[in-house]
């Protein structure tokens, strides 16, 4: 499980958004961290998507690991006086709600009808002025987020390739936001929240992700139209960023830098998935209302 570090000073604060750690030049500190996301990356990438390609209960079981882990550090985040007990009531509810719609079928539906007043129920439970909204923010957020995951991969015949798409797509997305975004720089998109991100980064986000979700589509044997997949794909790159936002706030609001310690050049795990929970829920919901046969 991640490593919460409690909120810097704020002189140490100013010197990390500076120079990334104190005594390290800038470029340095920069090109180390790229070269531990890509080792992260090359490792993490192959292993998520042989979990996705074999499905079942071993994917179910790694999604609801990661995101107790998510929901573990998102509350660090929010509510750092929270006790070790109201975490854990989090957790196992977290847990059980997404059992409770992992099998499809009748039970995944009466899940999402139940789930916010469980939501609410669990949260008056661990209430505190600070903990409650907080908490019930995080069993809807990342609930409905492992619920959409498992809709998608449970699709008859196509959920393997709409769970390879939505990963693909945001992965793109998040390249082209990096790469595009340093290449160009401009005017930033919300410097309040996230000193580093640009327009010009949102817009190779979108880029990406419309290529990739092309390709895909082009090469899933008719499973997704490729100009669905294109489309789409803008979608998931839009949204993926907006999640990625999401999180800067939270940490922005917390007074760190990363959500936790675990994934080298990645920070924690909330960190690595913020863009890739919230298009999971958007992919969802296009797929439920889209026509027989586009998804």
């Amino acid at each position: 499980m991640a490593v919460f570090n409690p909120p810097p000073a704020p002189s140490v604060r100013k010197s990390l958004a500076k120079n990334g750690s104190a005594g390290t030049p800038p470029e340095a500190a920069r090109r180390a961290e790229l070269q531990l996301r890509v080792v992260s990356a090359a490792v993490m990438g192959p292993v998520i998507l042989a979990l996705a390609y074999l499905g079942g209960w071993t994917y179910i079981g790694a999604v609801i690991l990661i995101l107790g882990g998510a929901l573990y550090e998102w509350l660090r985040l929010t509510a750092p006086t929270i006790s070790l007990r109201s975490s854990i009531v989090l957790a196992v509810a977290l847990g059980v709600l997404l059992l409770m719609g992992a099998g499809g079928g009748p039970i995944f539906g009466l899940t999402w009808a139940i789930f916010l007043v469980v939501t609410m129920g669990v949260t008056e439970y661990v209430n505190t002025p600070e903990v409650s909204p907080w908490g019930a923010g995080a069993l809807a957020y990342l609930g409905l987020s492992g619920l959409a995951l498992f809709y998608l991969r449970e699709a008859p015949t196509t959920g393997w390739i709409l769970t390879l798409y939505l990963f693909m797509t945001v992965w793109a997305a998040d390249t082209g936001a990096y790469v595009v975004g340093r290449m160009i720089g401009g005017a930033k998109l919300w410097p309040s929240v996230s000193p580093q991100k640009t327009w010009a980064g949102l817009y190779g986000a979108l880029g990406t992700a419309a290529v990739v979700g092309g390709v895909i589509g082009a090469l899933s044997h008719g499973a997704i139209h490729p100009v669905i997949g294109t489309l789409v794909g803008v979608g998931v790159g839009l949204v993926s960023q907006g999640g990625d936002l999401f999180e800067s706030f939270l940490k922005r609001r917390a007074g760190v830098k990363d959500s936790g310690t675990l994934i080298p050049g990645h920070g924690g795990i909330l960190d690595r998935i913020d863009g890739l929970i919230a298009a999971a829920i958007f992919l969802a919901i296009v797929k439920a209302a889209a026509p027989t046969g586009v998804l």
